[in-house]
């Protein structure tokens, strides 16, 4: 998830890259994570973007975008898998906030 990439454009690349195609997917804490499913909030959340910034929505608000883009909601990752586990809710995969998707 870089800067200046912004929500829609994020989640249309996780629906666009579903499966039986390869998934959209983002490095976490230096492992693959798989994005499997990503909506995106109804209210905007500020921050750098890549920020884990909190529980909400059924998901994890992740920061991306920005006012100067007129897209500055984030996305809420819906569900994750790793390389080597099942589809998790990501809810039960993040444990902690305040940490960065690359």
């Amino acid at each position: 998830m870089t800067g200046g990439t912004t929500p829609t454009t994020l989640c249309n690349l996780v629906r666009g890259q579903s499966d039986p195609f390869v998934n959209a997917w983002t490095t976490y804490r230096g492992l693959r994570l798989w994005i499997m499913t990503a909506a995106r909030p109804t209210r905007a959340h500020g921050g750098t973007p890549g920020r884990i910034v909190k529980a909400d929505y059924g998901g994890v608000v992740v920061a991306s975008g920005g006012p100067r883009d007129g897209d500055d909601r984030g996305v809420v990752l819906l569900q994750v898998r790793t390389e080597t586990g099942p589809p998790v809710r990501a809810l039960d995969y993040f444990a902690a906030f305040g940490e960065y998707l690359h």
